[in-house]
């Protein structure tokens, strides 16, 4: 099919879709965050639930992922136990936590997390969690001003919902010298807007063999598989395809096999080997596979207040898609095989370190992925750099390199904090953006830009008697290289942060203020009315929520939530916006029994 029979075909689609926009389309969805675990939850302070240390090893080391995402969601919805690391003696007790709340506008929320007491070397732990907003959505429209449209809710709105449902199994098997953990789970993500609904259904599968060797010298071993398979189920209401195109399931089988072996020549030195292989195939509306192979040698050499991790990242990449109507090939990120992976640090005294790293290397953007940062992706309106071609829907962002110095820190048990910052490369990103249909309106859209990076973060935690404070600041400097090129897609937010504060009135009353702020994000959208190319600008946000909370004993707690208290449009993800302030009241249940050991974390 030549590339004038695609571009009339999509902008048939999009006159089809314009009618339907005009006349019930209000793109305005709050969204949320990925499947890799990257972002962090809005309304949930770093403040960390007292749980064993066989669920969770909770350590505030900030050490967040420098790899910036373009989609920046609203919040993440994650079980308590994902990631077993205790140490030998951790927890041999019992833990039961129970979380259940629902309020004004419908935000209801279910945690669950059930470790029963084990005797011997297995422990086990059960989750379920539940996430969710049923309610009308602000309708978003592009208003004209100085040559800029903004994007500003119109008085209109519209009935939808956002809900995220998790559930699973952890087991974790001790040997003298080696750890076996392993787990299963679901995830499932429903969601309605005015164009469609979703029901996501996806089975998770992991298990991890590790060494667990306290001698000088020994042979580390560290091989996990992590996999998930999923089905999309997608419902097009209020417009129909042309020329039979169907866009109703889409599955995705995703595997990942990562490992880290070599010798341990003594407490100051090794020499090891990292690898990883990563594969996501599809089918039904999308055809296709993507995948990578990573080997990733290093040297690793502790030297007084020095510690060194000198390596290279070799990879590969190999994709293969259909051409097919509906969207383009991959291959926008073919990557550069080797990448720098070095990282150093260096204790200057009195619990304060200072660190180097230099990264690289390739990130799929996988279906799944795609779908946990934006819970209403529209896998229909898709726009490229070169207009007549529709950009793929799969395909992978290049991290060229990411260099970052920094300062991290404590003083005494109260205070943390780190201060970084860097420049990163990245090539084929995967960006937020808008494609202005032939009747004007502004609707949500996928592109691939490169882009350079210039960030800083801070990042600081605070524990006093009754008070504790965690507050974090970023900043985003986005440029994009090529400035002759169709550069798509929205920007992170320059400046944004938040501040997490509770302050506990007596021993069995707390209350607390938390607030996130954003920047405006500033993009390039296509039309295919005009064939043109705007500037299209997402309004930034401030997000005002307090809480509180009564002990009635040890076990049970009344507590209430809260957030948008100053009423404003809040496009976490350009186009979608909850109404109004939300109140959620619930009560949560916390059984712990001890029977040795001790709870992880450094704020108990």
């Amino acid at each position: 099919m030549n590339m004038r029979k695609i571009y009339l075909v999509s902008a048939a689609m999009l006159m089809t879709a314009a009618v339907s926009f005009g006349q019930n389309f209000n793109p305005t969805v709050e969204v949320t965050n990925t499947y890799q675990g990257n972002a962090s939850e809005v309304h949930k302070p770093l403040l960390g639930m007292n749980v064993p240390d066989s669920l969770l090893r909770f350590d505030l080391d900030f050490d967040y992922e420098v790899f910036e995402k373009p989609y920046q969601g609203a919040y993440s919805f994650k079980p308590y136990m994902l990631n077993m690391r205790p140490a030998k003696d951790a927890w041999r007790g019992r833990q039961l936590y129970l979380k259940a709340g629902a309020g004004y506008t419908l935000h209801p929320q279910f945690e669950f997390v059930y470790s029963p007491e084990q005797s011997g070397p297995f422990q086990m732990s059960v989750y379920a969690s539940h996430k969710s907003y049923f309610g009308n959505y602000h309708e978003i429209k592009p208003e004209l001003q100085d040559g800029l449209y903004r994007m500003k809710k119109s008085g209109g709105k519209f009935g939808g919902y956002d809900a995220l449902t998790s559930a699973g199994f952890d087991g974790r098997y001790n040997w003298d010298r080696t750890i076996l953990s392993f787990g299963i789970g679901y995830y499932g993500l429903a969601a309605k807007d005015s164009v469609m609904s979703r029901s996501y259904n996806a089975f998770d599968f992991n298990a991890r063999v590790r060494s667990n060797n306290d001698s000088e010298s020994y042979f580390l071993y560290d091989i996990g598989l992590r996999g998930r398979v999923a089905n999309d189920g997608l419902d097009y209401k209020s417009f129909s395809f042309p020329d039979g195109v169907t866009v109703d399931k889409q599955n995705e089988n995703w595997v990942l096999l990562d490992g880290l072996v070599g010798p341990v020549v003594n407490n100051s030195r090794s020499i090891l080997v990292g690898f990883e292989a990563e594969s996501a195939s599809y089918s039904r509306f999308y055809d296709g596979n993507i995948g990578r192979v990573a080997l990733i040698p290093s040297y690793r050499f502790k030297s007084g207040r020095w510690n060194l991790n000198l390596g290279v990242k070799l990879e590969f990449m190999f994709r293969n898609d259909a051409d097919t109507l509906s969207f383009g090939k991959m291959g926008g990120g073919k990557g550069q095989i080797v990448y720098p992976d070095a990282h150093i640090s260096f204790a200057a005294g009195g619990n304060v370190a200072l660190y180097a790293d230099a990264t690289g290397g390739s990130r799929l953007n996988t279906y799944s992925s795609q779908i946990s940062e934006n819970h209403h992706l529209n896998p229909s309106f898709l726009v490229a750099p070169v207009y007549e071609l529709i950009t793929p829907l799969v395909d992978n962002t290049v991290e060229k390199v990411n260099a970052r110095i920094g300062v991290r820190g404590s003083a005494a048990s109260s205070f943390q904090f780190d201060v970084n910052g860097g420049v990163g490369l990245y090539g084929n990103a995967l960006m937020e953006s808008g494609l202005f249909t032939a009747g004007g309106d502004l609707v949500p859209a996928l592109a691939y830009s490169d882009y350079n990076l210039i960030y800083a973060n801070a990042l600081v935690g605070l524990r006093t008697g009754r008070v504790k404070i965690d507050a974090d600041f970023r900043y985003r400097g986005v440029s994009f290289p090529d400035n002759d090129a169709l550069n798509l897609g929205f920007t992170l937010p320059k400046y944004s942060g938040g501040v997490r504060a509770s302050y506990d009135i007596s021993s069995r009353l707390y209350a607390g203020i938390n607030v996130e702020a954003a920047s405006w994000r500033d993009g390039k959208c296509a039309s295919v009315a005009s064939e043109d190319i705007l500037d299209v600008r997402v309004p930034g946000y401030v997000d005002l929520g307090v809480n509180c909370g009564y002990k009635f004993n040890r076990k049970w707690t009344l507590w209430l939530e809260s957030g948008n208290l100053l009423c404003q449009t809040i496009q976490r993800t350009p186009f979608y916006a909850e109404k109004g302030p939300w109140v959620t009241a619930g009560i949560s249940l916390n059984l712990e029994e001890y029977k040795y050991g001790s709870i992880g974390g450094m704020w108990k």
